[in-house]
C-alpha cells in the first residue's frame, strides 16, 4: 500500500493531540484515555504504514475491549473495569505511537 504524505501528517497531529491531554488533563489514567480518545478515532490506522498500524489498532483494541452494558458504550466500559496500571501501558503505547509518527514525518521532510 502507498502511504500518502497527508495521512501520516494528519495522523501525527491527532495522536500529538492525544498526548498532550494525557499529559495535561486533571484527572487519573483512565479519564484521560477517555478524554484523549476522539483524536486516537480520528487516526485511520489502514493509513499508515504497516508498523505504525498495529500499535494504533492494539491501543485502540485495548481501549474497547470490553463490551458495553446498559447505555455505555464499549470504551466507558472497558475504562470502568482496567485498572490504573493498564491505562499506563496504553499510554505509553501512544506515545509509542506519536514516536514513530514523528519519525515518519520528520524523516520525509
Amino acid at each position: 500500500m502507498n502511504i500518502e504524505w497527508h495521512h501520516a501528517q494528519y495522523a501525527y497531529s491527532k495522536v500529538s493531540e492525544a498526548v498532550s491531554i494525557l499529559a495535561t488533563h486533571p484527572d487519573d489514567v483512565r479519564k484521560r484515555l477517555y478524554a484523549a480518545y476522539p483524536c486516537l478515532r480520528e487516526a485511520l490506522p489502514e493509513l499508515l504504514p504497516p508498523n505504525i498500524r498495529s500499535e494504533l489498532e492494539w491501543v485502540r483494541e485495548q481501549l474497547t475491549r470490553f463490551p458495553p452494558r446498559h447505555d455505555e458504550g464499549a470504551l466507558q466500559a472497558t475504562l470502568r473495569r482496567i485498572r490504573n496500571k493498564t491505562g499506563v501501558k496504553i499510554a505509553k503505547r501512544i506515545v509509542l505511537v506519536q514516536a514513530l509518527l514523528e519519525s515518519l514525518v520528520v524523516h520525509r521532510s
